[in-house]
This record gives C-alpha cells, sequence and structure tokens, in this order.
C-alpha cells in the first residue's frame, strides 16, 4: 500500500511539471477579433507576437527542463525536489493563446489578401 501511494505522489507531482512548447496545444481563438483591423494593423499585431512568442517559448524550455531535472533528481537522489516542480514559472497558457492569435490573424491575413501588401 505504501508502494501505491508513493508511486500516485510521483505522478501527481511529475503531472505538474512544465510542458515543453511543442506539446503546447494552440487555443482557438476566433478571427472576429481581428476581422476590424486593416492589413497595417494586423502586420503590427503579427509582428509583435512574432516578437514576443520566441521569448516565451525559450523561457517554457528552460522551466520545462529544470521541471525535468527535479523530477529525476527528486525520484533518485532527494526525493523533497518533487515538491519543487509545481512551483516553477510556466508560460503554457500565454504560449497557447499567443499561437491562436497567431493562427487568426493569418487567416484574416489570408481573408483580406494582405499578404500582397
Amino acid at each position: 500500500m505504501k508502494r501505491f501511494l508513493l508511486f500516485l505522489l510521483l505522478v501527481v507531482i511529475v503531472s505538474a511539471c512544465s510542458k515543453h512548447p511543442d506539446q503546447i496545444s494552440t487555443m482557438f481563438v476566433p478571427t472576429s477579433r481581428f476581422k476590424h483591423m486593416p492589413c497595417e494593423e494586423l502586420t503590427i499585431e503579427k509582428d509583435r507576437i512574432e516578437q514576443i512568442l520566441p521569448d516565451l517559448i525559450h523561457k517554457q524550455e528552460q522551466a520545462a527542463g529544470v521541471d525535468a531535472a527535479l523530477a529525476v533528481g527528486g525520484s533518485c537522489l532527494f526525493f523533497p525536489l518533487l515538491f519543487a516542480i509545481p512551483f516553477g514559472p510556466d508560460y503554457e497558457q500565454e504560449i497557447s493563446n499567443l499561437k491562436g492569435d497567431l493562427n487568426a490573424i493569418e487567416a484574416v491575413y489570408d481573408m483580406k489578401n494582405c499578404w500582397k501588401h
């Protein structure tokens, strides 16, 4: 019974690890959020997202790496390290939102033929 509880505790704690950016799904953002914008404003917003997103992805990669190291260290060497996993930074929601915004902007780009401008 103790082994089962320990295993269950490990599963719960490890599931709190930060996801690798490639595993983060894109949030659906309706195109109606951007349809009212002219091509120039869409380009500015797209550029802004494309500047922010790589930095957040890099931070998320670092957080996932730290969480993985804590999980390995905690399960193999020092059990209390496992309790540090859920308290690290996580940018998953923000990355998901920005990916969705980018998809919606690109869809509006297509509707308005902004690629030609």
